[in-house]
């Protein structure tokens, strides 16, 4: 997740969603809900990552900060032990302005376009040989503009918009697993954007096509295919049959009930998958807690944003999902059980609350976010004061 403020004003960072074990950074281990917005303790974040049970946050002076759960050495330099539930600053000497967490394994890019690696190495996602518990840099020959990564795959994004990648063979493209970063020749055009959910992956290339591999259940790659996995880049027919160009995508952090969301160049929102709970935004009757009654949604279909704006970015998380708007207001839709759709309407519910509508998070109404980034159970907004 990238900031782009170019305001002066100092920015603070909020979680909110399901607490089991410190991963919201607030300071709290007991598992609770928090289903308003808390701050986070860093002074002006810049970029936020988080996948499992882990998060990195990056400051604008390009101090780093991990919290959460530590298991595979995923936070790599990191003195706080098995866990913490409170940002600790992991020490490194390199000034950096991006972070990308996967499941085991954390990516950072510094300020002259390397890239630093640490945690599992299991399918070769750290991009180099061995495993670490310290961030240790990887050699992609090339300076990197942008690092991405996913649950035991990587990808490198170079100056010249070539696409790298590292780890295991269902997600990489390459049909082997990578130790060393290796080029994706499929993207001809170059690439402009890439995102890794749980087992499925969205790459925008430099002409804003949108192209997805990996695990197809509930037709969440939108590319009209009944196979259960596709292993190479496909293009999403339709949206280029509509002459719609993509600048963001997003893909479901979940195993299961999987959706994908994306933004074009002139703001409109587009999701398809699963549309469990409303997730989709497309329920406006009929739903129950069961999914049987609700049909998966094959090709991309358009949000109405008549009355919201347009899009800055999307967010597809496990079971629910976001929509940030160039103004800087924050909807979300979906699930709302453990507090992770950031509305007071969830006290006194279970696991039946939801919306199926995208609805705004009126806690920011006094703030601009600047961005958002979600895991399963919880989310994290870059904010500045109005």
């Amino acid at each position: 997740m990238e900031s782009s403020s170019q305001s002066s004003n100092q920015l603070e960072l909020y979680s909110w969603g399901l607490n089991k074990g410190g991963q919201l950074g607030i300071g709290q281990t007991k598992a609770r809900c928090e289903m308003l917005p808390k701050k986070v303790k860093l002074q002006n974040p810049a970029d936020v990552s988080t996948f499992s049970n882990s998060s990195i946050c990056v400051t604008k002076s390009g101090k780093i900060f991990g919290w959460g759960n530590n298991q595979k050495n995923r936070l790599g330099n990191f003195s706080g032990g098995d866990n913490s539930a409170s940002p600790v600053e992991i020490k490194l000497t390199q000034k950096i302005i991006q972070v990308s967490c996967g499941q085991y394994h954390s990516l950072l890019l510094t300020h002259d376009g390397l890239c630093l690696s640490a945690g599992q190495n299991k399918s070769g996602e750290l991009g180099r040989e061995g495993s670490d518990a310290s961030f240790d840099f990887i050699d992609c020959k090339l300076p990197l503009r942008s690092v991405e990564a996913g649950f035991s795959v990587s990808f490198y994004i170079t100056i010249e918009n070539q696409l790298l990648t590292s780890g295991k063979k269902s997600l990489n493209t390459l049909n082997k697993d990578i130790k060393i970063p290796s080029l994706v020749k499929f993207f001809s055009n170059g690439v402009h954007q890439i995102q890794c959910g749980y087992n499925h992956v969205g790459c925008i290339d430099q002409i804003n096509d949108l192209y997805m591999w990996g695990n197809n259940q509930n037709s969440k790659l939108g590319v009209r295919s009944k196979a259960e996995f596709v292993d190479q880049p496909t293009l999403v027919k339709y949206l280029k049959e509509k002459d719609v160009k993509i600048s963001q995508v997003s893909c479901t952090m979940g195993e299961r009930h999987g959706h994908t969301g994306c933004v074009s160049v002139d703001g409109r929102a587009f999701f398809w998958g699963d549309p469990y709970k409303g997730k989709l935004g497309n329920l406006q009757a009929g739903w129950t807690h069961e999914k049987e009654d609700n049909e998966d949604v094959e090709n991309p279909f358009e949000l109405d944003l008549s009355t919201i704006g347009k899009a800055k970015k999307v967010l597809c998380a496990g079971i629910h999902s976001g929509l940030l708007t160039e103004d800087g207001k924050l909807y979300t839709f979906g699930c709302g059980s453990d507090g992770r759709l950031g509305h007071p309407d969830y006290e006194g519910s279970t696991y039946l609350y939801k919306e199926s509508i995208p609805k705004l998070v009126e806690f920011f109404n006094e703030y601009f976010i600047e961005d958002v980034t979600s895991s399963y159970y919880w989310n994290y907004a870059i904010v500045r004061k109005l």
